[in-house]
């Protein structure tokens, strides 16, 4: 079973899903002692049904970092003006992730296949902006 919640927080999800034979087991971070058992038949014939019921098991918490990093693209989005083709909000949200690994100031963009771009001055890589 831990390999079932290591691979759903790898994926950003609560719950995990796993079948076997005619059932579809659902494992969630929320009861880890807990596995629904669910027909599969049930499953296809109230797809829209059980999909709301998935996402209503999917609680938000506060290790969630899929939408921290969404937000900090759309920081950055608006930084640059790019609503259409976001290209160089995309390279600078590369840069802070890749910021992680490596210095900011001797980031090497080759290494991590970034554009050659300038970071704005208005643009501060700390958690006041970010966060």
């Amino acid at each position: 079973m831990d390999s079932y919640f290591s691979e759903s927080w790898s994926s950003n999800t609560k719950n995990y899903l796993y079948i076997k034979d005619e059932t579809a087991n659902l494992y969630n971070w929320s009861n880890p002692n807990r596995v629904e058992e669910i027909p599969l038949k049930a499953i296809g014939n109230n797809l829209e049904k059980f999909y709301d019921y998935l996402v209503s098991k999917s609680h938000k918490s506060d290790k969630d970092i899929v939408p921290k990093i969404i937000d900090i693209f759309k920081q950055f989005r608006t930084l640059t003006s790019e609503y259409q083709n976001p290209t160089q909000a995309l390279d600078l949200l590369f840069i802070l992730l890749a910021s992680l690994e490596d210095d900011l100031s001797e980031l090497d963009k080759n290494k991590w296949n970034i554009s050659d771009i300038t970071i704005p001055n208005s643009l501060p890589f700390n958690n006041t902006f970010i966060i």
